[in-house]
């Protein structure tokens, strides 16, 4: 009964998206004028319940505690592709960029990592990520590295500063009915 009642909630919020004025279907959230997919959206969502299910912690039947806990994962997937996207415009604002080369190569050291032998693969198909949404993550990783370089020991206060002053407007989960983030996911 949760999953049909989640899964109708998320439903809802998709359709809320496609519906806001001025808004392309399917997007999660317009940040700074940019529109973001609710793909990645879902792909955060998705993969924090599988971490949950994965982590052994015991499901607690308490729908308030459920719905508490869903409203979280969902402000927490809004937070993370919010940061990202931040993390997106101030590498184009900088003219900092990552060749597919610099993509394939990280991959490349994450498989050796996971253990190689398609290890990486099996691991991303586990938490539910299309290796589309496993590229953008780790894109988004490289630039946050080079921008980090770039700032020394201060760009975590900007970065978070940034994120602070972005014009972002959410249109899923928590912030289907009211767009104005990060107010409406707290």
């Amino acid at each position: 009964m949760k999953l049909k009642i989640a899964f109708g909630a998320l439903l809802a919020a998709f359709s809320l998206a496609a519906c806001a004025p001025g808004v392309p279907p399917g997007t999660a959230l317009v940040v700074n004028g940019h529109a973001y997919k609710v793909r990645l959206y879902d792909a955060l969502l998705d993969n924090a319940k599988r971490e949950l299910l994965g982590s052994g912690v015991p499901v607690i039947s308490d729908p308030a505690y459920a719905a508490a806990r869903t409203r979280a994962e969902q402000a927490g997937a809004l937070s993370v592709l919010a940061r990202d996207a931040v993390v997106e415009q101030l590498a184009a604002r900088r003219h900092v960029t990552v060749t597919q080369t610099e993509i394939e190569a990280r991959l490349a050291q994450l498989e050796q990592l996971a253990g190689g032998n398609g290890a990486l693969s099996r691991y991303i198909a586990a938490r539910g990520l299309s290796p589309t949404d496993y590229r953008t993550f780790v894109r988004v990783q490289l630039l946050e590295e080079r921008l980090s370089a770039g700032y020394s020991s201060t760009f975590p206060q900007v970065l978070a500063s940034a994120v602070r002053n972005a014009s972002i407007q959410a249109y899923v989960g928590p912030c289907a009915d009211r767009h104005d983030y990060p107010a409406c996911a707290g």
